[in-house]
């Protein structure tokens, strides 16, 4: 089936092959096996999230690979899924955006099929990505200094074990990402107001979703991890226990770009998001950082015990 197709192969922890390929190119040269794989793929997803928080196929399709690409940009998706004995087993969606003199690199969304839970396979679908050569091409020109993801926030009563044990796992061991907050002069900590959009629905506007902004800095295509472990950053009640040089940090102007950079690609092309939403979004995560010249990282587990900043 995958004869002649460029595959990144890699192993399961029990030794099982898996084959990881981008269907974004294959979306132009063999429509039949990727109607396949974008299906099996699609409903690992729709299982993974919550209804309202899945994308329609149509809407992927089209950010995905139609969405047109604009002259000698060097911004583009990445729809990766994982393939064992022939079936998709995972899949990944990342796409990349310039910013200035470097690129930072949005994950939007990975799924494992629950019969592959533990088994490795985000972390090849990570790999693979890494070592997509478009990546290597790139590093010369605009060099990838960040990942980015929006996730839900973990809550303290475990009643959704994805959201509240497993992935906040995979994004600390894994991604090595830590969640963006404020530090006030107290050293109380709080969640920057970090929301995603809604889509327009029967003329009508949703109110946005809250969700967590998470970085991890990358160095010539390696993640650079958070150090700091969870439960020694703050405490139950939101109050900084450690020394502030421990966390890592970014400088307001640079913080503040990589963040409004990430919600204005909601309005990319004929999305059907709300644009006055989305400046609304941004008018709020810049007042919150008034009094602060920079934007901090904690675990993504600790704030399980943090509000937003008012």
């Amino acid at each position: 089936m995958l004869n002649n197709i460029k595959t990144f192969v890699g192993k399961t922890k029990d030794g099982v092959k898996v084959d990881v390929i981008d269907l974004t190119p294959l979306y132009l040269s063999n429509k039949k096996l990727f109607n396949k794989l974008f299906s099996e793929s699609q409903k690992i997803y729709n299982y993974s999230f919550p209804k309202w928080e899945c994308e329609t196929a149509s809407r992927v399709k089209w950010w995905y690979f139609d969405k047109p690409i604009k002259d000698n940009s060097l911004e583009r998706s990445f729809y990766l899924t994982s393939i064992i004995n022939g079936d998709s087993k995972g899949m990944a969606c990342l796409f990349l955006k310039v910013i200035d003199d470097f690129s930072v690199v949005f994950f939007d969304y990975i799924a494992i099929d629950k019969n592959y839970y533990n088994k490795g396979i985000g972390s090849l679908l990570l790999e693979a990505f890494f070592k997509n050569p478009y990546l290597r091409s790139i590093e010369r020109k605009k060099p990838l200094k960040y990942l980015i993801l929006e996730v839900k926030k973990p809550e303290t009563n475990y009643r959704d074990k994805n959201r509240d044990l497993v992935r906040p796992v995979f994004y600390h061991k894994i991604l090595g990402a830590s969640a963006a907050v404020i530090i006030d002069k107290t050293n109380n900590v709080h969640l920057i107001p970090f929301c995603s959009p809604s889509i327009k629905k029967n003329r009508r506007i949703q109110p946005p979703v809250p969700f967590l902004f998470l970085l991890t800095e990358i160095d010539k295509g390696n993640l650079e991890k958070i150090t700091i472990e969870p439960g020694t950053a703050i405490n139950q009640s939101g109050k900084l226990i450690c020394d502030k040089k421990k966390l890592k940090r970014l400088d307001k102007i640079k913080g503040l770009k990589i963040i409004l950079t990430f919600i204005d690609s909601y309005k990319d092309g004929n999305s059907g998001y709300s644009d006055l939403q989305i400046e609304n979004i941004k008018r709020r995560i810049i007042k919150s950082l008034d009094e602060s010249e920079y934007i901090y990282f904690i675990p993504v587990h600790d704030t399980r015990y943090l509000q937003s900043c008012k």
